[in-house]
């Protein structure tokens, strides 16, 4: 926390009053002494006490393991049928306990129901052959919505299987291919990936890593879909709760917040009005890809944030779509025949 950020601090904690005021600074950062600390420190009415983040499990207490053993009886797990979407409701209720494949079944419906509904809403008649260009990257939205609040990684199996059966019955084909070792749908924004972000000095290096994992975007010439230089100030809520992207609203991790709210906070010191771009970058300076990859690069708790080099199932879809090896094919064309050349059910 560089030392001009003290009266923004002293600010926060309001006048000076009878009762001296506890400030916990958690320094997720390997310096031993911060300039605001040492500025705020010195002011009779507040006690300052510099904590690790292994502290914070501590000053903020984690619901008893009897409510969290209470709670994860009603959580889908993660050892689920591999079948394919195509069997994979019926071999959940044939082979799981009834509880929790009920559970399984009530979650599929729901899922099946708002996926027809949703892709109603996006797929105009007579564009059937267009559908999955037009498609990626709404559809990527709309399944990243609903996997990044699952529970579970069991749970978001569920949505993906409940969406590729419901758009079967439109004619498109979601092709998910697994891999060996995972199912690959979750997002890489990691407590420890987030850590080794907000250690990056700029707040705009630390938010550009942190939209790039949790909405991977290509560089700016040649971007088809979506890059984060179209964002405003008003895209991010002002807890950065959500991110609006391409008008679907993307949840945040509550631990991948910081980096967002950093620089949230520093645009509006500069003055930024609620239309303004939420980067403040303009031609010629350096694509936002640039310095997400710069942060990515220089942490090690980051993991694998490039785009995954095997080769991708073949079809339509957006990075987003890629690094979790789905694709969109539409098995109908137009003479509303089927496709069955090189149908892969999974």
């Amino acid at each position: 926390m560089p030392p001009q950020f003290a009266p923004y601090l002293r600010e926060l904690i309001g006048p000076p009053r009878a009762n001296r005021t506890r400030l916990w600074l958690i320094d997720a950062s390997r310096t031993t002494a911060s300039s605001v600390i040492t500025a705020v420190h010195g002011e009779a009415d507040v006690q300052v006490t510099v904590s690790g983040p292994q502290e914070l499990d501590r000053l903020r207490p984690r619901p008893p393991s009897t409510a969290i053993a209470s709670a994860m009886g009603d959580l889908i797990p993660d050892d689920l049928p591999a079948d394919n979407f195509l069997t994979f409701r019926a071999a959940c209720i044939r082979s799981l306990d009834r509880s929790i494949a009920n559970r399984v079944d009530q979650l599929w419906l729901r899922t099946f129901t708002n996926a027809r509904a949703w892709l109603s809403s996006h797929r105009r008649i007579g564009e059937a052959h267009q559908a999955p260009t037009q498609l990626a990257l709404p559809l990527s939205l709309h399944l990243a919505a609903r996997l990044y609040r699952s529970a579970t990684a069991g749970e978001a199996l569920v949505r993906l299987r409940a969406t590729q059966a419901a758009f079967l019955r439109d004619g498109l084909l979601l092709h998910h291919q697994a891999w060996p070792s995972e199912p690959g749908l979750g997002h890489r924004l990691s407590p420890a990936a987030v850590a080794a972000i907000n250690r990056v000095i700029s707040t705009a290096q630390a938010a550009a890593a942190t939209l790039y994992l949790l909405f991977p975007f290509d560089r700016r010439d040649s971007e088809r879909y979506w890059h984060p230089a179209e964002l405003t100030v008003d895209d991010i809520t002002a807890t950065a709760t959500t991110v609006k992207i391409n008008g679907e609203s993307l949840p945040v991790p509550r631990h991948a917040r910081p980096a967002l709210l950093a620089h949230l906070t520093f645009r509006h010191l500069q003055g930024a009005r609620s239309t303004d771009p939420f980067f403040g970058v303009t031609k010629p300076h350096q694509d936002l890809r640039v310095l997400a990859e710069r942060a990515l690069t220089a942490t090690t708790a980051a993991g694998d944030a490039r785009p995954i080099d095997a080769e991708p199932p073949a079809g339509h879809g957006t990075l987003w779509m890629r690094q979790r090896r789905l694709a969109l094919r539409n098995l109908v064309g137009d003479a509303h025949a089927l496709d069955l050349s090189t149908p892969v059910w999974t």
